[in-house]
Order: C-alpha cells, then sequence, then structure tokens
C-alpha cells in the first residue's frame, strides 16, 4: 500500500514548529496609531503631548542575542567599547562580579538625579573607551509585581572617540513596571548621540562649548525647551525640577561634549534625522538673535 503524503500539511507544521528565537523580527513600526500624536508645526514651542507608552509587539532584531544582567561594567584605555545588551534587575549580579570604582563611573554616575541601582549605588550600565569609540545597544527589561517603579541608570562616555547610545523598547506584559531611566554620556574631543526609546518621559539636559546641539525632527514634537542648557520631553505634568512628577518616577538623561557635538532623537531614526542647530532653531522661534552663533549651532 502507497501513502502519499500531504506535502502542504507538512510545510505548516514545521513553520509551526520554529523556535521563537529563529523566526525574524522585522523592527517596530513607528508610523502607525500607537507612535506619538505630531501636530502639523515643527516649531519648538511648548508641547503637552506624553510620549508613547505603548510597547512594540515583537523584539528589536538587534537585542536577539543580547546578554542579559542587572549591571554591566565595560572599560578600555586604548580599544573601542561596542555591545549589545539587556538591562534586567530580575537578574542580578553580585557585587564581587564588578570591577573597582573608576573615577569616571564615579563622577558620572554622581551627575543623575536617580543615581546607580543598587550595588553600592553604582549605575546598571558603564561604558568607557578612553582613547577610543562608545557604542551601546540596550534594551531595557520591566519588571513583573513590583509597587514602585525603579530606576535604571546608564554612564557612556569617551574622551577621544564618538559616544553612541540607543535605548530600544522591548515588548512587555500590561502588568510589567519600565523602570525610569536616567542616562549620562559625556565626551571631550568628538560627538555625543544618544537615541532614546519612545516611552522616554522626563528632564532633558544637553551641553557643549564648540560644537553644535541637534534634536531630530521626531524629538522636537514633543520637546519642550527651557533654556540653553535643559528642556523636557513629553508632558510637564506637575514637573517641579527633581526626578519625579504628578505621575511618578521621571526618566532623565544628561548629554554633554566639550569640543564636539551632541545629537539626540528616537530609537531607530536615520542618521539624516538630524537637522540645523538646536540653539539656532530655539533663537530662531524666540526671536532672540545671535543665540544660535554664541552656542556653536552652525551647522
Amino acid at each position: 500500500m502507497i501513502i502519499e503524503k500531504d506535502t502542504k500539511n507538512l510545510d505548516e507544521s514545521r513553520s509551526l514548529a520554529l523556535p521563537l528565537s529563529t523566526a525574524p523580527h522585522p523592527p517596530p513600526s513607528y508610523n502607525d496609531s500607537t507612535s506619538l500624536s505630531s501636530p502639523a508645526s515643527s516649531s519648538f514651542s511648548p508641547r503637552s503631548e506624553p510620549t508613547s507608552t505603548s510597547a512594540p509587539s515583537t523584539f528589536p532584531p538587534q537585542l536577539l542575542t543580547a546578554s542579559r544582567s542587572s549591571h554591566i561594567n565595560l572599560y578600555s584605555n586604548h580599544s573601542a567599547v561596542s555591545t549589545t545588551h539587556i538591562i534586567d534587575l530580575n537578574r542580578p549580579v553580585p557585587t564581587v562580579a564588578l570591577p573597582a570604582v573608576t573615577s569616571e563611573e564615579e563622577r558620572g554616575d554622581s551627575q543623575l538625579i536617580g543615581g546607580g541601582s543598587k550595588l553600592g549605588n553604582r549605575p546598571n550600565g558603564f561604558f568607557w573607551s578612553h582613547h577610543s569609540s562608545c557604542k551601546v545597544v540596550l534594551g531595557v527589561q520591566g519588571t513583573e509585581g513590583m509597587e514602585s517603579r525603579e530606576r535604571v541608570s546608564v554612564v557612556a562616555g569617551s574622551q577621544h572617540g564618538k559616544v553612541f547610545v540607543e535605548v530600544l523598547s522591548l515588548p512587555s506584559s500590561s502588568s510589567a513596571t519600565l523602570p525610569a531611566l536616567s542616562l549620562h554620556l559625556s565626551c571631550t574631543h568628538s560627538l555625543v548621540t544618544l537615541l532614546l526609546p519612545r516611552s522616554f518621559h522626563g528632564p532633558l539636559t544637553h551641553s557643549t562649548t564648540h560644537g553644535a546641539i541637534k534634536i531630530s525632527t521626531e524629538l522636537q514634537k514633543v520637546y519642550t525647551p527651557m533654556s540653553s542648557e535643559l528642556g523636557f520631553v513629553g508632558h510637564l505634568g506637575g514637573w517641579t525640577g527633581g526626578g519625579s512628577g504628578e505621575d511618578g518616577e521621571l526618566d532623565e538623561a544628561k548629554c554633554e561634549s566639550k569640543h564636539g557635538g551632541v545629537r539626540i532623537g528616537f530609537e531607530g531614526e536615520a542618521e539624516d534625522a538630524w537637522g540645523e542647530g538646536l540653539y539656532t532653531k530655539v533663537a530662531s522661534d524666540l526671536g532672540v538673535g545671535g543665540w544660535g552663533i554664541r552656542w556653536g549651532a552652525k551647522k
């Protein structure tokens, strides 16, 4: 007796048996109804819209093979630092596993409102290269069953190389609580780039002595400038200048470079997402002549 194989059903069963980790995961779309609501004008007038709080439905491809832990510490004197990592407070690292605190780590963390998370108040992520570049792609995992919002702090920098940090949104259940973010990026002689998760909500500090500060077009839609070095992402919501508002713990970010530029945008934005310098734009909107030139905001 000859039994013919049902190739159609066989193919379907094989596709269903694929492990989750091998299935393709396209990057999340930011052009659907869950994205930021965008007013028609791109002017730097005060905004009241909150940033998106919707978690993506798929896992970022960049982080499919990333390691997970509550803390990570990468320091190099001459070589570049480049990594992908998921900060997961559910996977604690013992204190003895981390190297001794460096002056760069201690100084960077002390300038954050929230400070470090446990382990002697050390930052959850520390990434530093003295003579080369620093490139980090991060995810921050939500925590189930938390009564209050915890805080995750990240310090990254370089003396002579570029600094790039992108924080990607991760899919999570409706009952998971996303930790508040404290991000500090600094550089002396090169460019600093920070790409924020689209759930970011809180104060944003930026400074440069001899470079330009540029905010992406998408971030401008929910960004309210307050001074040449301080702005706020999302609705102000009773913010009084600290690390919390009427909605609870806020995110915070600080980007600074002495002799290079600073670029800040949202996760997934292209390299050409930055337009004219921030100070030039703000000065034009507010009618303050010469502000952009003074602060080096020329293209």
